[in-house]
């Protein structure tokens, strides 16, 4: 793989809100040992990479996500890491949901099909994750995690604490 001073990397597309969420993102797999490679921000070849792949008609920022999981991909890194995220935490108190749109949520297995033969040896990393729960809730989301990472419970746990103080 993309070894990085003897650590596996992960990419993280900065796209669909994972922009917003790379200093929980970067924290966490910090953290558990990983080094962090983010996508640049969305140039007009990401752009017209994304648009390109996408055979179905989802939204401009679906496509322009595929782009930035090209780029990565590109990069060689170990991990791809594209959780479905499926809520967010509640801004507002007289919100019962903070629900994301489906195509939000579901961009891991958009593009697990639409990228199937450019993965090479990258390991797609796709937890459920449900902020709205709050830390319980997404930890249940990473355990299955700890297996393929080859890292503890606890130092999942330990990790996802320090994410959320990021």
């Amino acid at each position: 793989g993309a070894l990085q001073g003897g650590r596996k990397t992960v990419g993280i597309p900065l796209a669909l809100g994972h922009l917003q969420l790379l200093p929980f993102w970067g924290t966490l797999l910090g953290e558990l040992g990983l080094k962090v490679i983010a996508s640049p921000v969305s140039n007009r070849k990401i752009i017209h990479d994304g648009v390109e792949a996408v055979t179905a008609t989802p939204c401009f920022p679906v496509k322009v996500a595929h782009g930035h999981v090209l780029d990565l991909l590109a990069r060689g890194v170990d991990y791809l890491w594209l959780p479905s995220v499926v809520s967010m935490p509640n801004e507002f108190p007289e919100n019962d949901y903070n629900q994301l749109c489906p195509y939000v949520q579901t961009i891991p297995y958009q593009v697990a099909v639409a990228l199937e033969s450019r993965w090479g040896k990258t390991k797609l990393l796709k937890p459920v994750i449900r902020f709205q729960g709050g830390r319980r809730a997404v930890f249940k989301g990473l355990r299955p995690l700890c297996r393929e990472l080859n890292v503890s419970p606890a130092r999942m746990a330990a990790a996802l604490k320090a994410a959320f103080k990021a």
